[in-house]
């Protein structure tokens, strides 16, 4: 025995002596970098020196032009993963970028690094800001240039699409498809030179990972790229939906290359030296399969195939030494082995214990799984089952057997669920984490059942297969309770848009708010920074102390409010609220939260406005009708007595013609009686007691000759500003009353300016009144409308003088400087042309009418009459009036005019006269209002007896008969009392000479 440990000591010393000298050839011959040194001895590469280029190099930034600087720049694009990219903590990294590190670090070089778009970089090597760049695709319009290396990485591209797209199959089917590629990429310019795509066709991205995403969701139907970048790319993002094309790029490859400014020489020589170096040692091989190794193997080559026989030679040296070692301490072991074996019998029956109590602990495990109401299943990766406890399809409704002869992928998934499946599972192989997610699950039945799975990668240590082993829960009733929630929050939010009502929260230590949907509709902010400073600044300034004392007083004593204040909207507008406000208070009694709600009452405030607006104008027209209907009721009888007066001061003119001094006398009593008369017509167009023949007129032309009235009677301080009217805008009325409605309009203004001087504004618009809009006049109906606007910039008025305005007698003038009833006339006039008046003002800033005119189509001429002369005749007239004193005028007159009149102070008398001989009156004169019969009664019965007999009929106010019903009757003409004697005798006259059958006018006197 001791003569073999003797022999194997010396065979060991024999092979330990040829290992130490073999040692040194076997790492020569192995180590690339020996070979590299072999070619460059050959190649005559490193005869200049024998010390490595960064000792020979001597830190000559700046120094010895016959030596290259040592600091070098470079610019690497921020988004062309793996080649260069920032990473989340945006420190540039890449496999272009590890490759010119390494090259720099052999030839002794260090790099200035920055980052920056494609452009720029090259741009910047092109003006020589920079030396170099690590990556740059030769091609011939860049070498004229750029000077390039040879390439270190040859790039192919290649095309990806959707999965089971059959419409690419060869390059020829690009054309006409819409193509996704990077922006200034090399396949752009490829694409464009072959004619494969237009620009139009061509989808630009910012990066790769970009352009896949794109193409995943279908915004285009190839993406080009190149192929190793594109297959990292979506093995990362995990778009199991899309595949690489087989169409091949033959043709287009991309030659990837260090680059420097053309004829830079020398540093191209250094980088290119570097490159070789790198390769020779295996350095440029671990970058590649850094960056391409998961989705490129390994090139195999004769000189990886020697490297790996000599590793196996040097590894069974190193065995074949180590058991001569062995075998030389196995003496010393064996007595220590003994002992050793001793304490392993010990620690056995230990490890024996313990693996029976594991085992207990399995059984007690898979026990507890079975009977477990928590579903759980382990299967294959592919879907097959291996094992699942009773509950997996229990909730199913299958057997334990019939499911464990099912794949869950194929029986028990829905199909659009599938997908999301995979997704979630190549997220847990990728990462290796559990994964939680929701989907759905097929019962037997049919039926689907909401699930919840944590799904957990298990991989068999002696096997290394991989399976999946899931807990499921049933999550229908969360699914139900979550819906019921959704369907409640949808039903409260719909119940707040209906009335306009937000809820809000706001928390005390941070002023920190937060709300609905609608309360951020209703206040016009949003949920970003929304805090309790930003809603106060938004309430109207009048109201923003208010507002603010209330809801820190509120927090400050732990109590409630309920308030109403303003908001200013964005359009300038003012929207009101109705702001409720409770505290929440913990047990302590300390508050926690405060809790409201903000409701839009706006439209309620509007109402209420409305609602007041037209119950004024209800007591303004009730206020009018009482003043009509004490005019009416002494119209009459006043205007018989002025009838009185005019026609015995008429007659009495005609009998003093020689006597001056006693004519003059009748003139003024003749004058008195005229102003008397137009006294009450006023007060009659005030209370809409008196009708005018309204024909259609242009208002326009009425303004332009009524501005220029006005502005020869205003002082020179008052300034008329005069748009142009709408040309072509009618309304039916009297033009007369329309003038005199500006006019004492603006006679009002420039009273309230004639101190300081100002602005008179006067506008005619054509608009249309909606029935919203028409809603706010009592009188009103929707359609097209003149609106007249009269606004002065004088010293306005206060709400109770606006309330009274258009009052009779009503005025704010001094004694003697204004009766008071130039507005309430303005009023009459336009209530009777079927409109309305309103009126804005407030002391210090002006007042603002605005007259609302119905508009009407087409224009009737007026028949002007300017013959003074007063017309006589010879017929017989029947003249009628309770009033004596006006049948003796009155028969006087016609008398003088040549009338044979026969007068009756009784309807009944009259028509029985009549009646007796119809034939031999030429003409009935009859009053209005009598007794015993009115007369148009009177008029309807003698018409009977008679239809084409002329009749007049004489009224103070026309209340009881308008003029359409006398026409309709037969009544050819109407005289309004008191009666003129030359308009009574042009109308007969016009009558008896049939110059206007069948109807004639209104002569006012």
């Amino acid at each position: 025995m001791d003569r073999f440990w003797s022999w194997l000591n010396l065979r060991s010393r024999i092979f330990a002596i040829v290992l130490v000298a073999a040692i040194p050839a076997l790492v020569f011959m192995f180590n690339p970098a020996g070979e590299h040194c072999r070619q460059a001895v050959a190649e005559d590469k490193l005869t200049p020196s024998l010390q490595p280029p960064h000792q020979q190099m001597q830190d000559n930034d700046g120094g010895d032009p016959a030596f290259p600087k040592k600091h070098l720049s470079t610019i690497i694009v921020d988004n062309y993963y793996p080649y260069t990219f920032l990473n989340q903590q945006g420190v540039p990294g890449g496999f272009s970028l590890d490759l010119a590190k390494a090259v720099a670090k052999v030839m002794g070089l260090e790099i200035d690094i920055q980052v920056g778009p494609w452009d720029r970089a090259r741009e910047a090597l092109a003006t020589g800001r920079i030396d170099m760049l690590p990556m740059m695709a030769y091609s011939k319009e860049r070498a004229k240039l750029f000077d390039f290396s040879e390439p270190h990485t040859i790039s192919y591209d290649a095309v990806f699409t959707q999965k089971n797209n059959d419409r690419l199959k060869s390059i020829k089917d690009l054309k006409g498809k819409t193509l996704i590629v990077m922006k200034n990429d090399a396949a752009h310019d490829y694409l464009i030179a072959k004619g494969l795509a237009t620009p139009d066709r061509l989808v630009l991205t910012d990066s790769l990972p970009e352009a896949l995403r794109l193409l995943a969701i279908g915004k285009g139907d190839a993406a080009l790229m190149p192929k190793l970048v594109g297959l990292l790319h979506l093995k990362n993002l995990g778009l199991s939906n899309l595949e690489q094309s087989p169409i091949v790029l033959d043709e287009y490859q991309r030659p990837f290359s260090f680059a420097v400014k053309k004829g830079n020489k020398d540093l191209l020589d250094r980088l290119s030296q570097g490159l070789s170096i790198i390769k020779a040692t295996g350095e440029y091989d671990r970058i590649h399969s850094k960056w391409f190794g998961l989705v490129e193997p390994p090139k195999v080559t004769l000189q990886s195939v020697m490297k790996y026989i000599l590793l196996a030679v040097a590894a069974f040296l190193v065995v074949v030494l180590f058991l001569a070692a062995w075998s030389l301490s196995m003496k010393r072991q064996v007595s220590m082995r003994t002992k050793e074996l001793e304490q392993e019998i010990v620690e056995r029956k230990k490890t024996e214990k313990a693996l029976l109590d594991s085992r207990q602990e399995a059984t007690l495990l898979a026990n507890l799984l079975e009977h477990s109401s928590q579903p759980f299943g382990l299967s294959h990766l592919d879907g097959r089952m291996i094992l699942c406890n009773p509950a997996l399809p229990g909730l199913l409704g299958y057997t334990k057997e019939e499911y464990m002869e099912m794949n869950w992928a194929q029986n028990v998934t829905p199909p659009e669920w599938i997908d999301y499946t995979r997704e979630r599972l190549s997220e847990l192989l990728l990462t290796g984490l559990p994964v939680k997610y929701e989907k759905e699950y097929l019962r037997k039945d049919g039926t689907r059942i909401p699930v919840e799975l944590f799904v957990h990668l298990y991989q068999d240590e002696s096997t290394q297969q991989q399976y999946y082993y899931a807990f499921i829960n049933d999550i229908s009733e969360r699914k139900q309770a979550a819906e019921a929630l959704k369907e409640n929050e949808r039903l409260l939010k719909k119940a707040q848009q209906i009335a306009q009502l937000g809820h809000w929260r706001l928390d005390p230590k941070t002023s920190r708010l937060d709300g609905s949907d609608e309360l951020f509709r209703i206040v016009g902010l949003t949920r970003e920074n929304f805090a309790l400073e930003t809603f106060v600044s938004i309430v109207h300034p009048d109201d923003r102390g208010f507002v603010a004392n209330t809801i820190q007083d509120s927090i400050k004593n732990i109590r409630s409010y309920a308030i109403e204040h303003r908001l200013l909207c964005r359009d300038g507008s003012n929207k009101f609220i109705k702001a409720l406000g409770e505290p929440v208070v913990n047990q302590s009694g300390r508050l926690t939260m405060m809790v409201g709600t903000v409701q839009d009452i706006t439209e309620h405030k509007r109402a209420e406005e409305r609602q007041k607006r037209l119950e004024a104008q209800l007591l303004q027209a009730q206020k009018m009708e009482a003043i009509g209907t004490l005019a009416g009721g002494i119209a009459h009888d006043f205007n018989n007595i002025l009838g009185c007066i005019f026609g015995y001061t008429q007659l009495a003119l005609d009998d003093v013609n020689s006597d001056a001094a006693n004519q003059e006398f009748l003139k003024e009593i003749l004058k008195a009686a005229k102003r008397a008369r137009d006294l009450v017509k006023q007060i009659l167009t005030v209370s809409r007691k008196s009708d005018q023949e309204k024909i259609s007129f242009e208002v326009a032309s009425i303004i332009q000759e009524s501005t220029k009235l006005i502005r020869a009677s205003l002082p020179a301080n008052i300034i008329i500003n005069h748009e142009e009217p709408p040309e072509e805008a009618y309304i039916l009325g009297d033009p007369t009353q329309i003038q005199q409605v500006l006019i004492n309009l603006c006679t009002n203004a420039a009273h309230a300016m004639q101190d300081n001087g100002g602005v008179l504004d006067i506008k005619l618009n054509e608009f249309y009144l909606d029935p919203d809009s028409a809603a706010r006049y009592i009188n009103l109906a929707p359609g097209p409308y003149l609106k007249l606007t009269v606004s002065d910039t004088g010293h306005g008025m206060d709400g109770k003088v606006v309330s009274r305005i258009f009052d009779p007698f009503f005025t704010t003038k001094e004694i003697g400087k204004g009766t008071g009833m130039g507005l309430a006339i303005v009023h009459g006039i336009v209530r009777n042309h079927g409109g309305a008046i309103t009126v804005y003002s407030e002391p210090g800033r002006g007042s603002t009418f605005n007259v609302i005119l119905p508009l009407a189509e087409g224009e009737v001429e007026l028949e002007i009459d300017d013959d003074e002369t007063i017309p006589r005749g010879s017929e017989t007239i029947l003249l009628v009036d309770d009033e004596p004193g006006l049948i003796d005028t009155g028969q006087k007159i016609l008398s003088r005019l040549g009338y044979k009149v026969i007068s009756k102070t009784d309807s009944s008398e009259a028509l029985e006269a009549f009646a007796l001989e119809p034939d031999s009156f030429d003409m009935v004169i009859t009053d209005m209002a009598m007794p015993t019969m009115t007369g148009d009664k009177l008029a309807q019965e003698i018409i009977r007896r008679r239809p084409d007999i002329p009749i007049i009929m004489c009224t103070g106010y026309s209340q009881s008969v308008s003029e359409e019903e006398a026409k309709r009757i037969g009544i050819k003409g109407f005289l309004m009392k008191p009666l003129d004697m030359a308009a009574t005798a042009k109308l007969i006259r016009r009558l008896l000479d049939k110059h206007d059958p069948g109807e004639a006018g209104v002569p006012q006197g």
